[in-house]
């Protein structure tokens, strides 16, 4: 019963008899649960209303304008969304082409500058017809 008690006493701060609450619980009493349930979906409304007028823009000011939503103007503006878009294709295939450049380089110069030479020799040391 005391764990119960600590329990509504953290959920319903402004509960004096924590302890009478928590044994008319243990004993079943419908209209004591019917209560609890009724304040703890009260405290769900609250924080909900809480979150909402974080978010929510009203009649005379609107919601601050933060990060996500500058992005989220940006990416799903009807010119913008496609300018974005168009510039992060350009840098995928940028990166494509210079990033590429390096690697294959360096297997020109491993397979044919020196494997082309290496292949020859062991070529000739066969002996093809």
């Amino acid at each position: 019963m005391a764990t119960l008690a600590l329990q509504l006493a953290d959920e319903f701060p402004g509960l004096d008899n924590t302890r009478w609450v928590a044994l008319r619980l243990l004993e079943g009493d419908p209209s004591i649960e019917a209560a609890v349930r009724d304040g703890i979906v009260e405290s769900l409304y609250t924080a909900a209303a809480r979150i909402t007028s974080t978010s929510l823009s009203h009649d005379s000011h609107q919601a601050r304008l933060t990060f996500d939503r500058l992005l989220d103007r940006a990416l799903t503006h009807r010119v913008w969304g496609f300018v974005v878009m168009g510039v992060l294709f350009f840098g995928v295939f940028w990166f494509t082409i210079i990033g590429a450049a390096s690697p294959s380089g360096w297997l020109m110069t491993l397979l044919v500058d020196n494997g082309h030479e290496w292949l020859r020799s062991v070529a000739v040391g066969i002996g093809p017809p």
